[in-house]
């Protein structure tokens, strides 16, 4: 069997703040070694990009950017430390990246997502090295926030869920014509 990875886009969700968050969600395939079905996950990459001013505006620095690989289960703990944020003004959610296993555009260096509150602001942080990039939304726009978590969350499940049942029926019924 081919050990191509191929990649397919679930969607995508991007926050203008001062900074810039985006999300983009995808389903990723490779061929298994030990079974006819190949491995299937969701994969999420958070990407958090610096807004600077330059001589042709305001822009966001997304040569720069800093990205965390996930998946929809690590998206759900994110909206439930979004909501504990919400409702206590604090939250001990933390996720750590382990440099193999997300990609960034600067470095392989450790990342460290956080979740902040600061006179009725709310902050998602990302630290790596010596940088640190913050995003920040008010009590309302967090809420919308969570929900769209919920959303990709859940989409990119349905999908891979879909995607899995329809890939399992398609090689049995190879494997049933060449019986």
């Amino acid at each position: 069997m081919n050990q191509e990875v191929k990649k397919y886009k679930v969607g995508q969700k991007a926050f203008k703040t001062q900074n810039l968050f985006s999300i983009s969600a995808f389903i990723e395939t490779k061929a298994s070694t030990s079974s006819k079905y190949p491995y299937c996950e969701d994969i999420i990459f958070l990407e958090f990009s610096e807004g600077k001013n330059s001589s042709g505006g305001f822009v966001y620095d997304t040569k720069n950017k800093i990205s965390m690989m996930i998946n929809s289960d690590e998206l759900r703990c994110l909206m439930y430390g979004c909501k504990e944020l919400l409702k206590n003004g604090k939250s001990d959610y933390k996720n750590y990246s382990d440099p193999g296993l997300s990609s960034s555009t600067t470095n392989g260096s450790k990342k460290v997502l956080t979740l902040g509150f600061s006179q009725n602001t709310y902050f998602i942080n990302i630290e790596m090295s010596n940088r640190k990039v913050s995003i920040n939304f008010d009590k309302y726009k967090l809420l919308s926030f969570c929900d769209t978590l919920e959303n990709i969350a859940n989409e990119a499940e349905s999908l891979l869920f879909n995607y899995q049942r329809k890939l399992e029926a398609s090689i049995n019924k190879q494997s049933q014509q060449q019986s």
